[in-house]
């Protein structure tokens, strides 16, 4: 019976939509008419990038489970996010505004002209872990700074303690060397505890990582985490970030 009511569904659903494509296409059709297609479609369209999204990146693990995210010993999460796992709907941005959404987890912020700035993923090669890259191409940008923020899921903040440390993992390039720095930010209560860490400049594989020992968390009031990747001055600069992943591990014992 399921089946054919599942069937039934389909069938209904092909000709709504068919229906509505003539509408969209039609002279006659009001306005009002439109708009209500419009919103429809955008939901069913944001419904259907995230079954891609989460479908492909799921292909793509079960086609090779080693995901080359190095997991320090004793740790009790890994993460690589969205962007670098899955691809991006659209994949190319020309002329990305500050506050720019990457998808669901990832936001683009700077204080200059959006018209100089270029967001692309690209896959990755042969030789990388990820499936993914993420390229930022800055042309005559009169930012100050160009800042990716990463909301980080909630499995890393459920029970975080100050024994904790997070790590993180990155894989970059860029033209012109630039200052580079992650930021961990982590809200208990009314307070937010900020870790800042200064990275290579130019091209680098490297590790930082944020102890919780040196901060003054409250253990019992920890609401939610995020990262900020800053490039200071990126103007004239392309700059692709090959690999991001993050690990939860608690500190060695002595």
């Amino acid at each position: 019976m399921s089946d054919f009511w599942n069937s039934l569904s389909g069938q209904l659903g092909r000709r709504f939509w068919a229906r509505a494509a003539q509408a969209a296409q039609g002279e006659n059709t009001p306005a009002e008419k439109l708009a209500q297609i419009g919103k429809a479609a955008k939901q069913q369209r944001h419904l259907m990038d995230d079954i891609i999204q989460n479908t492909e990146s799921r292909l793509k693990l079960a086609a090779s489970p080693d995901d080359g995210i190095v997991r320090p010993l004793g740790s009790d999460w890994a993460w690589r996010p969205l962007l670098w796992s899955a691809p991006m709907v659209p994949h190319v941005l020309v002329g990305a505004p500050s506050k720019t959404a990457l998808g669901d987890q990832l936001r683009l912020f700077h204080d200059g002209d959006a018209g100089q700035l270029v967001v692309r993923q690209t896959e990755g090669t042969q030789s990388d872990a990820a499936p993914y890259r993420l390229g930022l191409e800055a042309f005559n940008l009169d930012s100050s700074y160009l800042s990716l923020v990463l909301t980080v899921p909630d499995a890393p903040v459920k029970d975080l303690k100050l024994r904790h440390l997070i790590s993180l993992r990155l894989r970059y390039t860029m033209e012109a060397p630039t200052k580079v720095f992650a930021r961990l930010n982590v809200k208990h209560g009314p307070n937010v505890e900020t870790v800042l860490r200064e990275l290579p400049p130019g091209e680098a594989d490297t590790t930082v990582e944020f102890d919780m020992a040196y901060t003054k968390l409250n253990e019992k009031r920890v609401e939610s985490m995020w990262l900020d990747l800053i490039f200071d001055r990126p103007a004239m600069n392309r700059i692709s970030i090959i690999d991001l992943t993050m690990a939860r591990f608690p500190r060695a014992e002595m």
